[in-house]
C-alpha cells in the first residue's frame, strides 16, 4: 500500500517541463502521418486540418506565416492520398479514415497514458504490472471526480483505458518517451 500512495503522490505532482510538454503534446507531422497510416482517424483528421491551414487562400491574412511552403512530408501524404483516389479508392480510404486495425485512441492519449506508466516505473520504482494497475486506477479516479485538467482531459471524452490498453501504449511509446526525456530532462 505504501508504494501505491507514493505513486499516487507522483501522479498528483506531475509537472512537465515546457520543452518536454511541447514535445509530448505536439507530435511532428511525421508522427501524425505514421499514426494515420496505421489507421488512426484522429491523426488523419489532424493532418487534414493542417493541410486546410496551408491551403487556405487567406492564410497570409490569418497569421504571419514564416513559410508559405507546404512541408515535404505533408505534400507526400497528400500526393499518396490523391494517387489512391485516382486508383478509384474512396477519399475515406485514401486519407486513412477507413482502415483495418485502427487505433481507437489518438496519439496524444496513447502518449499520456504511456507516460503515467513510465512515471510509476521510474519515479515510483514499481514493476511493470503494478505500475500499469496504478496508472489505470489513477486515471479512472481522476476522471470519476472530474479532476483531469489540460491535456489530461482527453481521457474524459471517451471510454477510459483498461490495463491491457495501457500496457500496449507503454510498449508502443516507451522508446519515444525515453528519447524525449533524454532531450528534455
Amino acid at each position: 500500500m505504501m508504494a501505491q500512495n507514493n505513486v499516487s503522490k507522483i501522479f498528483e505532482e506531475i509537472k512537465l517541463s515546457p520543452d518536454f510538454e511541447r514535445a509530448l503534446l505536439n507530435p511532428t507531422l511525421e508522427d501524425l502521418i505514421t499514426d494515420a497510416n496505421k489507421g488512426n482517424k484522429e491523426s488523419a483528421t489532424q493532418l487534414l486540418t493542417i493541410m486546410a491551414y496551408y491551403l487556405n487562400p487567406k492564410r497570409a491574412e490569418l497569421d504571419n506565416p514564416t513559410s508559405h511552403e507546404i512541408p515535404r512530408a505533408l505534400k507526400e501524404y497528400l500526393h499518396t492520398a490523391f494517387e489512391k483516389m485516382i486508383a478509384e479508392k474512396s477519399a475515406d480510404t485514401a486519407f486513412n479514415f477507413k482502415k483495418h486495425g485502427r487505433h481507437n485512441h489518438g496519439l496524444l492519449k496513447r502518449r499520456l497514458g504511456a507516460y503515467l506508466v513510465y512515471l510509476a516505473i521510474t519515479e515510483g520504482q514499481c514493476k511493470l504490472n503494478p505500475a500499469i494497475s496504478q496508472a489505470t486506477a489513477h486515471l479512472h479516479e481522476q476522471a470519476h471526480h472530474g479532476l483531469l485538467r489540460g491535456p489530461w482531459q482527453c481521457f474524459e471524452k471517451n471510454k477510459l483505458p483498461e490495463e491491457k490498453t495501457l500496457r500496449n501504449w507503454y510498449y508502443e511509446q516507451r522508446e519515444y518517451l525515453e528519447r524525449l526525456l533524454q532531450l528534455h530532462p
